[in-house]
């Protein structure tokens, strides 16, 4: 269950910035090994990811990549660092190798593209467990994978606009009260959160019986107004 909720954030994060993605499994089946292998090479994509979660007591996060390091190493260190962005502890990059010297994980040695396997956390471990105890929490370690993917592709991390019921009237009053902070915070904050600045300002300047000041125009502006015989 864990391991499904995060790549399907990570998916759907990763779709909204415009990437092309497969994902093996959208509800709790059995997905097969050989079959995730396989269907990775036919989509010939440039980078793959096995998402799970740890056991045995330990904590914090570990990615594992291929013996020969090069991108697999570099997709591995993004992900972990944007893992570590909220929250996670790290257990570092990890190589792990089979008797015959070999890539000991068959995803990471049989895929034909760069591969990673992410292990987001212990389930054993009920401190570490607290970071993906929650879909919100979930949402947001998928949402890490992807930023580490995108760094790594070099393209820009698209945020998910959150779609806000408040009226303008209730952010205003929200503002009053000191909820959005003063000045540029308040207006990053704002803007982050989707919504107008100036309207919200307006509306503020309306319900503390202040008026809105317009913009001071420009002696030719004036000038045009007045040849049209605006005054």
């Amino acid at each position: 269950n864990l391991n499904l909720s995060v790549a399907k954030a990570c998916y759907n994060a990763l779709k909204r910035c415009g990437v092309e993605v497969k994902i093996s499994r959208t509800k709790d089946v059995d997905s097969d090994l050989n079959k995730r292998i396989a269907e990775a090479n036919a989509f010939k994509a440039d980078l793959a990811l096995d998402i799970h979660h740890n056991a045995g007591g330990g904590d914090g996060a570990e990615i594992y990549h291929t013996r020969f390091f090069g991108k697999g190493h570099t997709l591995a260190k993004n992900i972990l660092g944007e893992m570590i962005k909220i929250g996670q502890n790290s257990r570092g990059t990890r190589v792990k190798k089979n008797q015959y010297g070999n890539d000991y994980f068959g995803f990471i040695r049989m895929t034909n593209m760069p591969s990673v396997l992410v292990e987001c956390a212990f389930v054993d471990n009920k401190t570490d467990l607290q970071i993906v105890d929650t879909e919100a929490e979930r949402i947001k370690m998928g949402e890490a994978i992807a930023r580490g993917v995108c760094i790594t592709l070099g393209i820009p991390y698209v945020v998910e606009k959150k779609v806000s019921t408040k009226s303008i009237e209730d952010v205003a009053k929200e503002v009053i009260s000191g909820v959005w902070g003063n000045g540029t915070d308040r207006k990053n904050r704002l803007e982050k959160a989707g919504y107008d600045y100036n309207k919200v300002q307006a509306k503020v300047n309306e319900l503390l019986g202040k008026k809105t000041v317009p913009a001071k125009k420009s002696v030719t502006v004036i000038a045009k107004e007045v040849i049209a015989g605006k005054w």
